[in-house]
């Protein structure tokens, strides 16, 4: 594990403290949702990454605040979307689909030593459960966690849209 993953579990380990603390003054009868949701979070780790049709890497990463994943693609110079502000490929492509929207673009050196641009998105939205918003549950009952598998599976799929802008194919909706 390199020491940015170390501090990155830290970092995560400390919010866990001060999340559960947190929910133990507001929401006691909570705590062993926060439990079973932790435990799953600590199985599944906090990083994954590989290589989409062979072409673009892909990267899983959890937020030290809340433990929601995110997922991000890595796109080559010359890609139409090579740095371009996410907040902007949306509005050139409208048919881009991917959960909550793109938040996320900008070089990853510590994940591709080439000039990878890399977007993304988050699954701390407001239906989406992290350790930071169970204590808003009564209020959401379709609340959902979106688990490794879930935006692996999002994460490729943002692969396969960006593969087909790059190809000039019309994006096909999911």
């Amino acid at each position: 594990m390199s020491s940015g993953s170390n501090s990155r579990v830290r970092e995560f380990e400390e919010y866990v403290d001060y999340a559960r603390d947190m929910l133990i003054q507001r929401s006691p009868k909570k705590i062993k949702l926060f439990n079973h949701y932790l435990n799953i979070m600590r199985e599944e780790g906090n990083e994954d990454h590989w290589i989409y049709k062979g072409k673009y890497v892909c990267r899983l990463h959890r937020s030290p605040y809340g433990g929601s994943w995110c997922g991000y693609v890595g796109v080559p110079l010359g890609h139409p979307i090579y740095e371009i502000d996410y907040n902007y490929i949306e509005d050139m492509y409208p048919d881009l689909n991917v959960h909550g929207g793109l938040t996320y673009s900008d070089f990853r050196h510590e994940w591709a030593k080439d000039n990878i641009w890399f977007v993304g998105f988050d699954t701390a939205h407001a239906f989406d459960i992290n350790l930071m918003n169970l204590s808003f549950m009564y209020m959401y009952k379709d609340m959902t966690y979106k688990d490794k598998i879930w935006v692996t599976n999002e994460t490729n799929a943002l692969a396969k849209q960006l593969m087909d802008i790059e190809e000039n194919r019309k994006i096909k909706k999911k």
